[in-house]
């Protein structure tokens, strides 16, 4: 959306919500599997299928992330891709059968394992949290999910090219004012913002661009946008592309989000801490059985010596 800039994200103090211990995070749902082919890097082909099987092995909020931005999303799978590739190259060398790299192969192995087993010993509860418990925690932490003044504009827009002259268009945008705010023959703003604006998405609104935070809009729009009451016409907004003549429709003041706007973020964290305290109590568990018994003694000896300076 012309106009806007940035997007809204949960504060990471919500990971130190106080909260009982009894699920863990869900994998995502099962995915038809597809062989279409989504990524390539020369000989090694990603299919549709094993990009869902990447994603549902992903924890839940690292899932979560990548739905919400799909420029993460090509990130990840070109990392995945790289990633192949160099292993690839590796095996081809045979440089995995080097000593020093088989017993990092053999450490990486070991830590893998122990962390799939470690994750076997708790059990999931995919109903958790349930409406009663995100309420609770959102009626705790309102305070924490504050978001700024909200703004409804409408806007007919005219592009300036780099390097162009922004006269004509701040000139057309004068005129198309002095026919909205005429005391005869005024024109309609939704008329003028179909016909002329250049932005096609809001054009074919009537310009209206929904609701935006303060924070989204660029400093120009933002700036004009305070000084109007509602149903007041900008003067003509030079921005970074181009012009902007900006109807006020409505405003919110700040406030807490509603919790339909941060449930599904609010939801990712707290199962993201469940899954914390359950591991660690799985943990705890499987010590309390056979505890790591440690010669310090012994230890001591093969430790590197500190060496001491003199001066």
């Amino acid at each position: 959306m012309r106009g806007h800039a940035g997007g809204m994200a949960l504060p990471i103090a919500l990971l130190l919500l106080s909260l009982p211990a009894t699920a863990q995070v869900p994998a995502a749902a099962p995915s038809p599997r597809s062989d279409a082919v989504i990524a390539r890097f020369g000989e090694i082909a990603l299919s549709d299928g094993q990009f869902r099987v990447l994603l549902e092995d992903l924890p839940a909020e690292r899932r979560l992330a990548l739905q919400r931005d799909p420029m993460a999303i090509g990130a990840f799978v070109r990392d995945h891709m790289v990633a192949l590739g160099l292993a690839a190259a590796a095996e081809a060398s045979r440089f995995d059968q080097q000593p020093d790299v088989r017993r990092r192969l053999e450490q990486a192995r070991v830590e893998g394992l122990a962390e799939a087993y470690l994750d076997s010993l708790w059990r999931s509860d995919p109903g958790f949290p349930n409406e009663a418990e995100l309420q609770a925690v959102y009626d705790a932490n309102r305070g924490q999910f504050m978001i700024p003044r909200r703004y409804r504009v409408a806007q007919i827009f005219l592009a300036v090219a780099p390097g162009t002259p922004a006269e004509d268009a701040e000139r057309r945008l004068r005129d198309y004012r002095s026919r909205l705010v005429a005391p005869r023959n005024r024109a309609e703003f939704a008329d003028l913002a179909r016909r002329y604006s250049e932005d096609r998405r809001s054009a074919v609104r009537d310009g209206d661009q929904g609701w935006a935070r303060e924070d989204q809009l660029i400093a120009p729009i933002r700036e004009a946008a305070r000084g109007l009451e509602e149903g007041a016409i900008s003067e003509p907004i030079r921005g970074p592309d181009g012009w902007h003549l900006i109807r006020l429709l409505a405003t919110q003041p700040a406030g807490p989000a509603p919790l339909s706007e941060v449930r599904d973020e609010l939801t990712a964290l707290m199962r993201q801490q469940r899954a914390v305290e359950l591991r660690r109590q799985a943990l705890n568990d499987f010590l309390s059985r056979k505890p790591v018994m440690i010669d310090e003694i012994a230890l001591g000896k093969l430790a590197p010596q500190r060496t001491t300076s003199r001066q």
